[in-house]
């Protein structure tokens, strides 16, 4: 997805001696932005060398110990978690949930990194300072007894939420156990899923005339070969290739959500005029001294080869091990929307494969299930990319269904 920010390179971190920092809310939430749970605390947390991941911890509001915690890596590339925290989820989520919203990789938002070396270059890089930043949290926070927690994210989520899970599973003795994961318009199997791109474009009616349709489909083919032989770096570039002439052909649509044209990256610009202001800096306990960005563009340069990698094969195992997974899609959205997520799931092999491809999409009130034991998949009628934003209260419903019930939406909740 094509996304327009101010792009530095920054290095921050909490005023000396003031953290785990309890949040000033009445300084941190102005200008209509409101907080998640009536409890926050924020803090930095060592992973490599000198550099640290900043955190966001918001409380469930009530017996917040015994409740799960939603732990929320954003997705974008470079881009921060606090977009989540600021843009994305709402206070009615404490009610159920406690939520952690985590600066990662090194280098992003308010996470340091001090050195060059600490940057991700891979998926696996950055599961691994999940884990550690993880494992130092829980070792903080004594006061979460037995921690389950909730892995989630989108977009280039569909890499690093899967790889964190899978790793977790082969790490013993730590501090916290996985119970569940989540992947909103998730990029996950680079080849299948640009594939089917330029077919979306046409069914959504961006492309008309036959000499854009050819375009399209030669970059996608292109695109989806390259990533097969290993050549990621060129595959990018011909998705880039792709994601252009959907964007010229269509006259600017919004690839995010097609139901509008794109006029600016308004909802971000938002987050950042939030982090632009030095009280919400200090009121969070961060040091003011060097304006943080929501995106980093040297932390997407590194990571720039690993975009068109296949990590499907990390999915089986979490699934054979009954962790509870959700992949959810906007209906609006083309950049990784349901046409080419739900190809890559029905080709995915593990031991429910046969049952979960003859399981019956069910309607419910916020669009489509399709569930077979521990894999559930969703659409979300109206909702585009961030699908948090646009549908809030079908999202969090499903989330409660999910991940609070262990189960399938039930019957009760199904539209008639």
């Amino acid at each position: 997805m094509i996304f327009h920010f101010l792009n530095i390179f920054a290095i921050h971190g909490l005023v000396a001696g003031t953290y785990p920092h309890d949040v000033d809310h009445n300084r941190a939430f102005t200008e209509g932005f409101t907080p998640l749970s009536r409890r926050s605390q924020t803090g930095f947390v060592p992973v490599s060398n000198s550099s640290e991941t900043f955190y966001w911890l918001f409380y469930a509001d009530n017996d917040f110990s015994t409740k799960p915690i939603l732990v929320w890596l954003q997705g974008q590339i470079g881009v921060t978690s606090l977009v989540g925290a600021l843009l994305e989820f709402q206070p009615e989520w404490t009610q159920n949930f406690n939520l952690l919203f985590v600066d990662a990789p090194l280098g992003v938002g308010l996470s340091r990194a001090n050195q060059q070396s600490d940057l991700a270059t891979t998926s696996e890089a950055i599961a691994s300072q999940v884990i550690t930043f993880l494992e130092h949290f829980f070792n903080r926070y004594k006061e979460f007894r037995d921690p389950r927690i909730i892995i989630a994210g989108e977009d280039y989520a569909g890499h690093t939420v899967p790889l964190t899970v899978n790793l977790a599973q082969q790490t013993a003795s730590l501090p916290f156990t996985v119970t569940g994961m989540a992947v909103g318009n998730g990029h996950t199997h680079p080849p299948i899923q640009v594939i089917t791109k330029a077919d979306s474009a046409t069914i959504f009616g961006l492309l008309d005339s036959p000499e854009c349709i050819f375009t399209a489909r030669a970059h996608a083919w292109r695109a989806s070969v390259l990533s097969v032989i290993g050549d990621s770096l060129d595959s990018l570039n011909q998705r880039n290739l792709l994601e252009q002439t959907i964007l010229n052909c269509s006259r600017g649509i919004n690839m995010g959500n097609v139901g509008q044209f794109f006029s600016s990256d308004q909802a971000f610009s938002k987050v950042e005029r939030w982090l632009n202001n030095s009280e919400h800096l200090e009121a969070i306990g961060v040091d003011t001294s060097i304006p943080p960005v929501v995106k980093n563009s040297t932390v997407y340069e590194n990571l720039k080869s690993d975009i068109m990698r296949v990590i499907w094969g990390h999915i089986p195992p979490i699934l054979d091990a009954g962790i509870t997974t959700l992949w959810y899609q906007g209906q609006l959205d083309w950049v990784d929307g349901v046409y080419s997520n739900e190809a890559w799931l029905n080709a995915l092999e593990w031991t429910g494969s046969e049952h979960y491809a003859q399981a019956p999409r069910q309607p419910w009130d916020g669009g489509y299930l399709r569930s077979y034991g521990p894999l559930n998949e969703a659409m979300l009628l109206g909702a585009g990319h961030l699908a948090l934003v646009d549908k809030p209260r079908e999202m969090l419903n499903l989330f409660k269904r999910i991940f609070l019930n262990h189960s399938s939406v039930p019957e009760e909740s199904l539209v008639v």
